[in-house]
């Protein structure tokens, strides 16, 4: 089933749509349909060097909203480096407890995910599932109710994949 998304942003805590099905042509619905879709916004109206967090919400045919995890985008100042070479850096700190950075490269702009798995290959978490531009992406992640372990972080964008192995330590 497909839905119509609405994207807001949120500044100073506040959320504000920026984007939704009705202002904007391309994020209507292709109606009930079998096959995956995609829908892409652009936010022009960001600053360099300013962070931004994004959330998009479903609209299903009731006129119900779905909102889904908050995107949490930095925008890099104008003239950075693209990396040469796609991949996830060292997490930092590793072992981690509580929090742990994942910082990654994209040489080309393209679809991106980035996920965590347990070590018997069941996926924990889905941090990012999104169109990226190139560059260098943080992630900054905390989680909650996670046992004490290995954990394998697994980036994909296009027909690249990385990972990476990290440990949670309480």
């Amino acid at each position: 089933m497909d839905t119509t998304c609405l994207t807001a942003l949120s500044w100073q805590g506040n959320w504000e749509e920026i984007a939704g099905y009705i202002t904007d042509s391309r994020l209507q619905g292709q109606g009930s349909v079998t096959y995956r879709t995609e829908y892409q916004f652009t936010d022009k109206a960001v600053q360099p060097g300013v962070t931004y967090e994004y959330r998009l919400g479903d609209v299903d045919y009731n006129g119900k909203v779905t909102w889904h995890k908050k995107l949490e985008v930095k925008v890099e100042a104008e003239g950075a480096k693209i990396p040469t070479e796609f991949g996830l850096q060292r997490a930092y700190p590793n072992p981690f407890n509580p929090v742990v950075t994942l910082s990654y490269g994209l040489k080309e702009a393209g679809h991106t995910t980035l996920q965590v798995y347990n070590i018997r290959r069941q996926l924990v978490e889905t941090f990012i599932s999104a169109y990226q531009l190139a560059g260098t992406h943080d992630f900054t992640w905390q989680p909650v109710n996670l046992s004490a372990g290995v954990y394998i972080v697994r980036l994909e964008s296009g027909r690249k994949t990385n990972l990476q192995k990290i440990v949670f330590v309480k």
